[in-house]
């Protein structure tokens, strides 16, 4: 994964969970564990081990971006309590993923 795309995901994580400050701490100390690149986007696996921030499964949205500016992708991030385990989830909308990430641009869906 280039330096572009680890800065996408870090703005997405930031501007996702701007109004909670607690999980976004939990993730900024998080282990990576696992990525998978699907060819339409990517899952990002990681481990909190101290995970405290609600007592059930929780899904949330409400971030897009538009890569290279052609292709919109949209995230999730499902965090699973019981678990442990954070996953972001990007997608791209109609086209493939990039082989290079040149720009991006970040916004609320």
């Amino acid at each position: 994964m280039n330096k572009m795309q680890e800065s996408l995901e870090s703005e997405v994580l930031r501007l996702m969970l701007s109004e909670n400050p607690f999980l976004l701490n939990q993730i900024s100390r998080a282990r990576k564990t696992h990525r998978e690149f699907t060819g339409v986007g990517f899952y990002t696996d990681y481990c909190v081990d101290d995970l405290m921030y609600c007592e059930d499964n929780l899904q949330i949205s409400g971030v897009g971006a538009k890569i290279n500016k052609s292709i919109d992708v949209g995230f999730i991030l499902f965090v699973e309590h019981e678990k442990k385990l954070i996953c972001l989830e990007c997608y791209a909308y109609d086209n493939s993923w990039p082989n290079v990430i040149e720009t991006y641009e970040v916004y609320l869906t």
